[in-house]
């Protein structure tokens, strides 16, 4: 009964074996996916930004799909999207991440309160869903952190 239970392991195990190396002749075909690359050089875009709350952040990279320049979204609609999104970086009270823009470039007065915050730049193959990434970081700081109140009283009346 031993040698019985042993030759039929090895058999399953050669079966198995035999399986493992049977090379696929699948019927696939490939393609070489278009090349997205988000170019941050020669436009002095920087990957620190500090600026005051309320203030305008610009930021202005080349976009290359298919190495050709995007210069507006219209050349390549249906085919690429663009995501500007905003998250907290720090510590402390979580925000929520927010789209900002869906624009090539980033022209939006920052409201978000006082502190790190990390800015992303996302563009998606619609067609592939590849997507590629630019982060930024973004101090945001109040125009008058400190500073002195005073309370003037006359006639009964502050």
């Amino acid at each position: 009964m031993k040698k019985n239970n042993n030759t039929a392991w090895l058999l399953l195990s050669l079966m198995v074996l035999c399986i493992s190396c049977y090379k696929d002749k699948g019927n696939y075909e490939y393609k070489p996916l278009e090349k997205l690359l988000i170019d941050t050089a020669k436009r002095n875009i920087r990957s620190d930004y500090a600026i005051y709350r309320y203030d305008e952040l610009v930021i202005n990279p080349r976009i290359f799909f298919d190495q050709q320049e995007v210069t507006s979204p219209d050349q390549v609609a249906g085919k690429l999207a663009f995501t500007w999104s905003i998250y907290q970086a720090t510590s402390g009270k979580i925000y929520t991440r927010d789209t900002i823009s869906n624009e090539i470039t980033l022209s939006k007065s920052i409201s978000k309160p006082a502190g790190r915050w990390i800015v992303i730049l996302s563009v998606k193959n619609l067609v592939t869903q590849v997507e590629e990434y630019m982060k930024f970081n973004v101090q945001v700081d109040e125009q008058l952190s400190d500073g002195w109140m005073l309370l003037y009283e006359k006639n009964g009346n502050t």
